[in-house]
């Protein structure tokens, strides 16, 4: 009995020294996560159409530590009451379980999209362009995710009605001394600019990925998604191909109706692999927002991994009104309640006879809605939901323990030593030459001063350095050496 004491005495001092605390010499491993070959790309375009992750923010560990804080920090809203988490929680693929998020001001007019695997939304620049947001407004994850701290509902600091504004959440947080530590290990210094909550949030929310479920298992085993897969049971597989399959179509007066074949999921609204969103420009029936309000600009939709949490159960309302609150309302919307409006098509319209586009139905049966229910969960991943690096860091009080020696370099004398860039003058990428082995912080800045670029695991043996997205001209670079004390510095052109 003594020593259970002792052993749940030590338990507990454990769990109170753990609980609230990041270890900035310990940090969980954000950066080296690998996105499976048949997630990642499409041969016909290039290896990584699927990766979002653009040059100038590449996820290290330091910076996805920092956007954890920020993204579970409730001092990010107005009222110092929602998070990004309030909205988007882990045990449900971080969606949310309610129809309308509760904000600052009232409630949301559209539901909350699950986040996992945001960093396979299409890259801006590839040939079908998707965007973040149920209407695709904005292009880039790292200027999305500071619209919801700016919004006057959600976390209220829209500078509305006498409201705060971001650069009161900027001074707010610069006033706080754990983020002074975190944005010192994440930048090399403790400045809070909008500029670095947009990505190191950007850079969390890429490293939430999920790949460990029953589909990649799989994948593994077959050279075709298309093969049957070991591992699945027969509804499964039937499931399976009734998304992978093109259906077979009769085109009538009003109707284009399914007479045979699958359902085409991932020909024309979601990429085999990752089941990401695919659909440019089309709706997919859903034309009003939670109050009624019409809206055809609903054209995004989130992955279709993760629908269903690990215990079969889906995770959260769907569509981007909240209207579907099973996945069998899912299926029946596609089945029978698909319209074409104003002219403008869903992902399955067809034009008949007429000359008119007429929406599809698809006439599923019982048994294929529950061949298709089998397939989706098994899209179902384990790790997004108990995986400590995306849960909440604070304690139950709200509070955070910053602890380690990783910031110690930024406060110490450095020595400086000439730094050999090359190519130079530049134009898409630079490489850094002589360095010695070791971890460094680089840190590029225009000549007014202004930071353009910084990555806070650089390793002296790695890739080029992209900074092809950096206006012409000259450019100052700074290498900071975490086991030496020492700053390497150098200026290119960039071309």
């Amino acid at each position: 009995m003594k020593n259970l004491h002792i052993y749940v005495g030590l338990l507990i001092m454990l769990i109170v020294f753990t609980a609230g605390t990041i270890d900035l010499d310990h940090l969980f491993d954000y950066s080296s996560q690998e996105i499976p070959d048949y997630a990642s790309g499409i041969e016909i375009f290039d290896d990584e159409i699927f990766d979002n992750e653009p040059d100038y923010n590449r996820i290290n560990d330091a910076i996805a530590t920092l956007g954890r804080v920020l993204f579970y920090d409730k001092k990010l809203s107005s009222d110092n009451t929602v998070s990004c988490a309030s909205c988007h929680k882990q045990a449900n693929a971080f969606g949310d379980t309610e129809v309308a998020s509760q904000g600052v001001n009232g409630t949301t007019n559209r539901h909350a999209m699950r986040l996992v695997n945001v960093r396979n939304i299409l890259r801006p620049e590839n040939p079908f362009g998707l965007g973040f947001f149920w209407d695709q407004r904005v292009s880039m994850l790292e200027e999305a995710v500071t619209m919801p701290i700016e919004d006057h509902i959600e976390m209220g600091n829209s500078g509305q009605n006498g409201a705060p504004d971001f650069d009161d959440v900027i001074e707010e947080l610069a006033a706080l001394d754990y983020y002074q530590q975190l944005f010192a290990f994440a930048f090399g210094d403790s400045e809070v600019t909008k500029d670095r909550i947009g990505r190191a949030l950007a850079q969390f929310l890429r490293s939430i990925m999920s790949y460990d479920s029953k589909f990649d298992q799989g994948m593994e085993l077959v050279d075709d998604i298309l093969e049957p897969f070991p591992n699945f049971t027969e509804e499964e597989n039937l499931g399976k191909a009734l998304c992978l399959e093109v259906p077979e179509i009769e085109i009538g007066e009003n109707f284009a109706n399914r007479i045979g074949g699958g359902l085409g999921c991932t020909n024309g609204c979601h990429f085999p692999g990752n089941f990401s969103s695919s659909s440019e420009g089309l709706h997919n029936g859903v034309i009003t927002e939670i109050d009624g309000t019409p809206n055809l600009q609903f054209t995004k939709s989130p992955t279709l991994r993760d629908l269903f949490n690990p215990q079969g159960e889906v995770n959260g309302p769907m569509f981007a009104n909240g209207k579907a609150a099973t996945f069998e309302d899912v299926l029946n919307h596609y089945n029978d309640s698909l319209e074409v409006v104003n002219g403008i098509g869903l992902g399955f319209s067809f034009f008949n006879p007429q000359g008119n586009l007429v929406p599809t139905r698809f006439h599923m049966t019982e048994e294929e809605k529950a061949q298709v229910t089998a397939f989706l969960k098994t899209l179902t991943g384990q790790a997004v939901y108990t995986d400590e690096k995306w849960s909440n860091p604070f304690d139950e009080d709200g509070n955070i323990n910053i602890v380690g020696n990783g910031i110690s370099f930024v406060t110490q004398n450095l020595t400086t030593q000439e730094l050999n860039i090359f190519p130079n003058p530049a134009t898409g990428y630079i490489r850094l030459k002589d360095l010695p082995t070791g971890s460094y912080m680089l840190k590029v800045h225009n000549l007014q001063g202004q930071e353009m670029l910084c990555e806070s695991d650089v390793d002296a043996g790695r890739a080029p350095i992209g900074v092809a997205h950096l206006p012409s001209g000259v450019y100052s670079v700074s290498v900071f050496n975490r086991s030496e004390n020492k700053v390497y510095a150098g200026q290119f052109v960039k071309h």
